[in-house]
């Protein structure tokens, strides 16, 4: 949750707990045990995605890292053979035109580039190995291949269920925000004369402001905001 998203979660709370030592006090078929129904499972609701979001996001970052990883590590492979075909120029010609690596290129350039690179290398590996690249450098490039296409896939899967995740979060709080605000009119209604209870309700549902907005507040250089 964002910032906003948490106060109005911890509003949600306030106003549950508020709802329920009063819930003898709305019969069961009442628009207010309806709209305390709704605001209790929204919070429930809330609580859930919450932790479920913050796991999305720590899977969400290490697969970022590892397809950092396996970027870099398929682009020093490219970047070797490279350095070698170059070297190669004198013995065999125009192999260093097949083998240039641009500087700045996006992960789709990236894996062309290298798959260009497999079939360039293939009937000029006796050549390469004469430069000491190992055996099997080629089985080693296909390899760094099929493992940072699997880490973009992955990442991607990672960021869309985040993505919809947040998504779940927004619904929710919209939901919970529409039902306080009906419940108000409730609430006001129905403690009119209890002057007591209608200020515990106006705490409950007050949305706290930010920190920072609070302070300069507080000083007199902020103007006040509603719920």
């Amino acid at each position: 949750m964002d910032s906003l998203e948490r106060r109005r979660f911890a509003m949600l709370a306030r106003v549950r707990d508020f709802a329920a030592q009063r819930t003898a006090e709305f019969p069961a078929a009442s628009l207010g045990a309806e709209l305390i129904q709704t605001i209790t499972a929204v919070v429930a609701e809330l609580a859930e995605a919450d932790g479920d979001k913050s796991l999305k996001k720590t899977d969400l970052r290490q697969r970022r890292n590892l397809k950092s990883v396996q970027r870099e590590t398929l682009r020093e492979h490219l970047m070797a053979l490279s350095r070698t075909a170059r070297a190669m120029a004198n013995r065999v010609p125009a192999v260093g035109d097949k083998f240039r690596l641009p500087k700045q290129v996006n992960d789709v350039e990236l894996l062309a580039t290298a798959r260009a690179f497999v079939s360039d290398a293939e009937p000029l590996q006796a050549d390469f190995r004469r430069f000491e690249m190992a055996d099997d450098f080629l089985d080693r490039l296909r390899a760094d291949i099929a493992a940072f296409e699997a880490a973009s896939r992955e990442g991607n899967v990672a960021s869309e269920t985040s993505t919809i995740s947040h998504a779940a979060i927004d619904d929710a709080v919209d939901r919970g925000m529409a039902a306080v605000n009906e419940l108000d009119a409730v609430i006001r209604n129905r403690y009119r004369d209890d002057a007591t209870t209608l200020g515990l309700w106006t705490r409950a549902s007050h949305v706290e402001r930010p920190l920072r907005a609070a302070a300069a507040s507080a000083g007199g250089t902020a103007t006040p905001t509603g719920n």
